[in-house]
C-alpha cells in the first residue's frame, strides 16, 4: 500500500505539522525560514572547505593539516594574534 505524503515525512507534511503545532502561521513561517537559512549556511561552509581542498589538489601546495588550517583561517585571524 503506497504511503501518503504525511507518512513519508515530506517537506509539505513537515510544514503542515509545524503549522498545527504553532498557534499562528507566522511563527511557523519564521521557524521554517530560520531552518532553511541554517541549512544554507552549513552548505556554504562545506563548499568553502571543499574549494580550499580542490585548490590544494590543483596547485599541489603543501597539504599538511596545520598548513591547511592556517590557510583556511588566515582571512579571519589578525596577523600575530596566534603564532601563525
Amino acid at each position: 500500500m503506497p504511503r501518503t505524503k504525511a507518512e513519508s515525512g515530506s517537506c509539505a507534511a513537515r510544514t503542515v505539522t509545524l503549522r498545527r503545532a504553532t498557534a499562528n502561521g507566522e511563527a511557523c513561517e519564521l521557524a521554517l525560514k530560520r531552518e532553511s537559512r541554517q541549512r544554507e549556511r552549513e552548505r556554504a561552509r562545506e563548499q568553502s572547505t571543499k574549494m580550499v581542498v580542490e585548490v590544494e589538489k590543483q596547485t599541489r601546495r603543501a597539504t599538511s593539516p596545520r598548513l591547511r588550517l592556517k590557510r583556511v583561517l588566515s582571512p579571519y585571524v589578525r596577523r600575530g594574534a596566534w603564532g601563525v
